[in-house]
């Protein structure tokens, strides 16, 4: 595990939030909060992956991409939701 590593990652993510002049404290807590239960009743997956390396399976990512698209999400299947990505 190289530490400096997650320094960066972590780093980075709080570089890409800008914050106006208008934000306070509070602002910011509540943003932390609301962000902390995002998922909500929702689903949390890896798109569908192939073979044994890191490509995505050609037939099943983009149906998950195109009910996301569409904002069909509701209808994504466990099929198509995996948390691995794998095939079962």
């Amino acid at each position: 595990v190289n530490p400096w590593r997650y320094f960066q990652l972590s780093s980075a993510g709080a570089e890409s939030l800008r914050i106006g002049e208008d934000v306070g404290p509070i602002d910011l807590a509540r943003f932390a909060w609301a962000m902390s239960r995002v998922s909500g009743d929702g689903v949390t997956c890896t798109v569908p992956l192939a073979g044994g390396d890191a490509s995505w399976d050609p037939e099943l990512a983009p149906q998950l991409f195109n009910l996301v698209q569409e904002d069909r999400t509701d209808e994504i299947s466990d099929e198509l939701c995996r948390s691995s990505g794998l095939s079962p």
